[in-house]
């Protein structure tokens, strides 16, 4: 058994699981209005903000929760913050071996 990581071969051995806090910290955000849905209204924004700030805190290595905290401050019109999150969510992400196309994108438009 192997798993394939960027085109690079890793046997179990290589492989570790996720540690708690990581695994924690993941969040199911889902607020009507917020930042996942398709109509934002700026109370779902709030209440989208609360979740992945409680990740971060829980695991600040989790790219995930950087980068939605990161997109709903976008969305709130809080650039200065959310741009250090993105790229922050950016360097995790690279440090982790695959930076998803939307953090990517996301970064253009700031």
């Amino acid at each position: 058994m192997a798993y394939r990581i960027q085109g690079k071969r890793r046997f179990p051995p290589e492989v570790k699981p996720l540690p708690y806090a990581f695994v924690r910290s993941q969040l199911g955000e889902q607020a009507l209005g917020g930042v996942l849905k398709p109509l934002r209204t700026p109370s779902g924004l709030a209440r989208s903000e609360a979740m992945p700030r409680r990740a971060v805190a829980l695991d600040p290595q989790n790219p995930l929760a950087r980068y939605l905290l990161g997109l709903t401050l976008a969305k709130e019109r809080k650039g200065t913050e959310a741009k250090s999150l993105l790229l922050e969510a950016h360097a995790l992400y690279r440090a982790y071996g695959h930076v998803p196309r939307g953090v990517a994108a996301i970064l253009q438009g700031l």
